[in-house]
């Protein structure tokens, strides 16, 4: 030990240097880590009304460790089971379930983006997606969806599962994505 403590490199001491050096390299590793992933952040607004309600049993969802550039889907389960509940009363027949998402809210975070609820009992007749930034396997963009509604017909409760993907952008940060559900009226335009 004395003698490395002896031994200099251009007058420095050689067990200063290699002090220095791994300071440096731990603290460099230690930026790229925190650089590399970045935590995304989906926040969900939900309506009540008079005729019925909505509940969201996760209002503030979190997609942690994205990184730039790479592709989430439900094979990297971002799948929220019974994640919205909706309660129709009678004078609640025949309104329209309207879930609305703000593109802006997602920019410049993601390139591709799409949140889907999909009713756990009626699979295909109460589905509703929106997206932005989707394309098919040839590369072909698919028309932006930022509203979507389904009719709900009858009074009761409809329960519905949550699916998310998302590529994010080359921005990093964290995206607060706006996502609406509510009842209306009229169907989305």
């Amino acid at each position: 030990m004395k003698r490395l403590l002896k031994k200099r490199w251009h007058s420095i001491p050689v067990a200063l240097v290699s002090a220095l050096l791994v300071l440096v390299l731990v603290a460099g590793g230690a930026f790229a880590a925190i650089n590399l992933s970045e935590d995304q952040t989906i926040t969900q607004t939900v309506e009540n009304w008079e005729y019925g309600s909505i509940t969201v049993a996760q209002p503030d969802l979190e997609l942690s460790s994205m990184k730039t550039g790479e592709s989430y889907n439900e094979a990297h389960d971002i799948v929220f089971i019974d994640a919205v509940t909706v309660v129709v009363g009678e004078d609640g027949k025949g309104k329209w379930l309207h879930l609305k998402l703000d593109k802006a809210s997602a920019s410049p975070y993601y390139d591709m983006y799409g949140v889907s609820l999909v009713d756990t009992v009626e699979l295909m007749d109460r589905f509703l997606s929106v997206q932005f930034g989707m394309k098919t396997i040839d590369g072909v963009p698919i028309p932006d969806v930022l509203d979507y509604s389904v009719q709900l017909t009858e009074a009761g409760t409809y329960t519905f599962n949550e699916y998310i993907v998302a590529t994010a952008g080359d921005a990093t940060g964290t995206a607060q994505v706006k996502v609406t559900i509510s009842l209306e009226d009229d169907p989305a335009p």
